[in-house]
């Protein structure tokens, strides 16, 4: 019906136009994630596969103007398309993918009755010849590859990392109203990469609740000149995409930055109405629609609820780290177990009186916008060719203009705090030394964190070494390949001093635990040979020396300011790598198995797991995610 009506009503000139620009947006656009060659050559074979000249789908141009003067020809040349290519198509099919309560008991029944059927096809002795398998395969992952066979394998060799790091454009300018611009002055294919940052360090707990709510919220909602259905349409017309999010971070100097970020990025000749739109919705954001808001709400809980297995480990590791620092803290409060508890009392309230809980969230949405987007809390990132730039200073200082001053805006915390009883009760409570996360999930995820180097130091540098020698072999061996994990990681945070061990998908939570520590142990006592150290530097030293998409350049760039990551500093930690030696890292495993005392762990998993955890750790804390 929606194809047939395109075809009886036409295409508006507004919406052709908007989606001819969307087209030159995504050929244009040079993303990451791989070599821009490679990709090139990908492209390639779209019409080289196809019997034409491998150029003819790498350049865009003459396509994108033949197809603008087809349409400028032909008036019915797209509703013709529409119509042959899918309302008179027959060839297509429809799934319907329908959730089903039972089918977690089917597949355990299933299970069950297979591994019967096995052990009674193996006779009386099944017993003992799955055991025999079982130490046979034990056996296998133990024995080390022989050394004639690793030979056969290429490797790099550390004399192969560049002593000099690879650094990129930074321009600072200040604008008017003490407002800052960062300017990245490198290749983008005709595309503005622009992020609002705005400074929201000073936020209370309770209204840091509201944010993600926000965030989700905001490139979706209508304005004061346009519904939500209009200024959806406007973004994909107008722009390459607006998102916006919320970061958490920790500098050099030991300061804790909160931002909430939106970035715009958009063809260069449109980044004018682009940041006219970011200006639009932020003046008047439309939270007045009831029916959308609880649409939009509802969408964010459901993501939220089914993101819980797949980001397991994160939830696990963000209980065992804030005790620890203030930073995990607040991503516990944005992306953890206490936003998930704000959000399920939200739900409850809305079950028992939705227009009034729904009237209370609007009204602290549209508090929260007034408060964070502020002209005084404002930072601005460009990453753009040069004389694109030039032209952006002006739009950029005229959109600071029409923002507000903090001042004029209050919030008030009690008010939340009444309205939220249990919520701002969970606020006050104490981090666990030891944690088990209750959830519907027939697996299990672990974290241990402990305090650790500073990014400053190199001993962190030892420790990034570590954590890679660690992840890819001892964990890999113990939790994955004995265990029976789906995997193990071990992550440095050298900015908020802190090393943190994970398991996800495990069926084994002590077991894990304590093969963080026994690993720390090995290696403590020198079980580290050459060879693997080469091979860890030349991994981490690849990790910063990857290709980077223009907007990731920018990206990165502005990071490493905002953090006081210096050049300098940069190049000493490349030496540092370098350098490393055997006895460094044993020295980092000693550091880090001397801070296992003031360790804090954590389990999001099994709720008859985590009872039967609370008998062997009476200490452990048991924690309830609906």
């Amino acid at each position: 019906d929606v194809y047939k009506r395109q075809v009886e009503e036409g295409i508006t000139p507004d919406l052709l136009e908007g989606s001819l620009r969307r087209f030159e947006f995504r050929s244009r656009e040079i993303k990451g994630g791989g070599p821009f060659g490679l990709r090139l050559l990908s492209r390639s074979m779209r019409a080289w596969l196809h019997g034409r000249s491998p150029r003819h789908s790498m350049d865009f141009a003459p396509v994108l103007a033949s197809l603008k003067e087809r349409i400028a020809g032909d008036g019915n040349y797209l509703t013709g398309l529409i119509r042959s290519l899918l309302i008179d198509n027959p060839h297509r099919s429809r799934v319907t993918m329908v959730p089903d309560a039972n089918q977690n008991a089917r597949d355990d029944r299933a299970e069950s009755d297979m591994v019967s059927e096995k052990l009674k096809a193996l006779g009386e002795s099944a017993t003992d010849t799955v055991a025999e398998w079982t130490d046979s395969f034990a056996a296998f992952q133990a024995e080390p590859d022989r050394p004639e066979d690793l030979a056969k394998l290429p490797f790099l060799s550390v004399e192969d990392i560049p002593s000099e790091i690879r650094t990129i454009p930074n321009i600072r300018e200040d604008l008017e109203r003490g407002t800052v611009l960062y300017h990245h002055d490198v290749f983008t294919n005709g595309i503005s990469y622009l992020d609002f940052g705005f400074d929201i360090s000073a936020l209370d707990q309770e209204h840091q609740l509201f944010l993600p709510l926000l965030t989700h919220m905001l490139p979706q909602v209508g304005s004061a000149e346009r519904n939500y259905e209009d200024m959806n349409l406007q973004w994909g017309l107008k722009t390459g995409g607006f998102s916006v999010y919320g970061e958490n971070s920790s500098t050099i100097d030991g300061r804790h930055l909160q931002h909430c970020y939106l970035r715009l990025k958009t063809l260069d000749d449109m980044a004018g109405e682009g940041i006219a739109l970011v200006g639009e919705v932020l003046s008047a954001p439309d939270f007045d629609d009831h029916n959308y808001l609880w649409e939009l709400f509802s969408e964010y809980r459901n993501d939220l609820r089914s993101g819980i297995i797949p980001s397991g480990t994160n939830y696990a590791a963000v209980r065992a780290t804030r005790g620890l620092n203030e930073r995990a803290r607040v991503d516990d409060l944005w992306r953890g177990v206490e936003q998930q508890r704000f959000i399920e009392e939200l739900y409850a309230w809305a079950g028992r009186n939705r227009g009034e809980a729904l009237e209370f969230l609007a009204h602290r949405l549209k508090e929260l916008s007034a408060w964070v987007f502020s002209s005084d809390a404002l930072i601005l990132n460009v990453t753009a060719e040069a004389n694109q730039a030039n032209l952006l200073r002006g739009l950029l200082e005229g959109f600071a203009s029409g923002l507000g001053i903090r001042g004029e805006a209050g919030l008030d915390p009690d008010l939340v705090r009444r309205a939220l009883g249990q919520t701002a009760a969970n606020l006050g409570e104490a981090p666990a030394l030891r944690e088990g996360i209750e959830h519907s999930s027939k697996v299990n995820f672990t974290a241990m964190a402990l305090r650790a180097s500073h990014l400053s130091s190199r001993g962190q540098v030892a420790e990034l070494v570590l954590a890679h020698i660690l992840r890819t072999g001892l964990l890999w061996e113990k939790i994955r390949m004995e265990g029976g994990a789906y995997g193990a990681f071990a992550v440095p945070d050298g900015l908020s001093d802190l090393f943190v061990f994970g398991s996800y998908r495990d069926p084994n939570i002590t077991e894990s635990w304590q093969a963080y520590v026994e690993s720390l142990q090995i290696l403590s006592d020198g079980a580290l040979d050459q060879q693997t150290l080469d091979l860890a530097k030349i991994a981490i030293a690849g990790r910063e020396l990857r290709p980077m998409s223009p907007a990731e350049q920018g990206l990165v760039s502005f990071k490493r300011v905002k953090y006081g990551i210096s050049d300098e500093l940069r190049t000493l930690r490349r030496g540092w790598l370098i350098e490393c030696r055997l006895e460094e890292v044993a020295s980092a495993a000693k550091r880090l198995l001397s801070a296992v005392e003031d360790a804090r762990y954590a389990v999001l998993g099994d709720p008859k797991a985590i009872e039967n955890l609370a008998h062997e750790y009476p200490e452990l804390r048991r924690t309830v995610m609906r």
